[in-house]
């Protein structure tokens, strides 16, 4: 359902990022960017199928934003959202683990997370095939979780495999979603 990439000239950790989220986002493609600009990688999402392209960009050799674009097949922008991370820890045990397509991915969002945060992340994860699920029925399905936490200010992202609830990919912070 996406094809991700990096901005034009990414830091080290973004391409790590890109790396690691394509191998748990669901049906996600990882592309090289090169000196593409928007309306090339729009065109390239389409032609692989994809209805999201999206970005990971970097400032002072960090992860900074991650832009999600949902695309409809005439290249037409049908929307944008854009996660504002403050940090990113990467799993180096695990980095090279990809989540097999056919397993679901669903998502939690913590109670503490602000009302109007948590509706925005709940419209973005939609977009990209990730159905929400009640934490009572974690010990139940088998699938990767995409936990959000709210501390001092953040939401804290994990991802986990569940019903055994092992960490699998990176940790990010958000500042907030646009």
């Amino acid at each position: 359902m996406s094809l991700i990439t990096t901005s034009r000239r990414p830091s080290v950790k973004a391409r790590i990022l890109i790396r690691e989220l394509s191998y748990i986002l669901p049906s996600c493609v990882r592309i090289n960017r090169g000196k593409a600009n928007l309306s090339s990688l729009i065109a390239q999402a389409i032609q692989l199928g994809k209805s999201n392209l999206v970005i990971v960009d970097s400032k002072k050799n960090t992860p900074s934003s991650i832009n999600i674009i949902r695309i409809k097949d005439d290249t037409t922008i049908i929307g944008r959202n854009i996660l504002l991370i403050s940090e990113f820890e990467e799993k180096k045990s695990i980095s090279n683990l990809r989540v097999p397509e056919n397993i679901p991915r669903y998502y939690i969002i913590d109670g503490g997370v602000p009302l109007n945060l948590s509706g925005r992340l709940s419209e973005l994860l939609d977009s990209l095939g990730v159905r929400k699920i009640n934490v009572e029925r974690l010990k139940s399905i088998s699938g990767v979780v995409f936990y959000f936490k709210w501390e001092v200010n953040e939401i804290i992202l994990k991802f986990y495999s569940a019903p055994s609830m092992s960490e699998l990919g990176p940790r990010l912070k958000i500042k907030d979603v646009i």
